[in-house]
């Protein structure tokens, strides 16, 4: 079911939460309004989003070490949504008028690339550049490694600082 249009009733839920959704949808305002419409009455919402992407430089790193003439491989998500208000803007613009914005530190952690590798199968994320396979970003080939590539990338990760 699209996020900008659930098959749930109006104001059927006391709470909502939607964790790194928003920036994802193709009309976000329309996945706000969805959000608002299916609350109850006093009902919350808890919506999040990225401010700044932590591993991109340890990302790119890797990538210029095994491809160091690619252009680096960028994360399909508007850069609107890294900057301030813009996850306010478009709650307001979905209906909600008593809008709450704060920030919270978070991030993966493990003791080896091989562990955070390991840990996706608890969290359900996908690292795939760490298992053999390969890592795509853009449909047009923006940034595909394969076999050797991707071994080498995993190792640079292991070392990057």
């Amino acid at each position: 079911m699209p996020g900008e249009k659930l098959d749930f009733p109006d104001a059927c839920f006391t709470h909502s939460i939607t964790n790194l959704g928003l920036l994802f949808f193709g009309d976000a305002g329309a996945g706000a309004r969805e959000i608002w419409r299916t609350l109850r009455p006093g009902g919350t919402a808890l919506v999040t989003c990225w401010k700044c992407l932590g591993y991109d430089a340890v990302i790119w790193e890797a990538q210029r070490a095994v491809r160091p003439d690619a252009q680096v491989f960028r994360v399909p998500i508007p850069k609107r949504w890294f900057e301030a208000g813009w996850l306010e803007e478009t709650l307001r613009e979905g209906g909600f008028v008593d809008v709450e914005v704060s920030e919270k530190v978070v991030y993966y952690a493990a003791g080896s690339v091989e562990g955070l590798m390991e840990s996706d199968e608890e969290t359900g994320k996908r690292w795939e550049w760490g298992r053999g396979g390969g890592v795509c970003g853009d449909k047009d080939g923006g940034a595909c490694w394969c076999g050797e590539e991707v071994k080498g990338g995993v190792e640079v990760v292991g070392t990057a600082g």
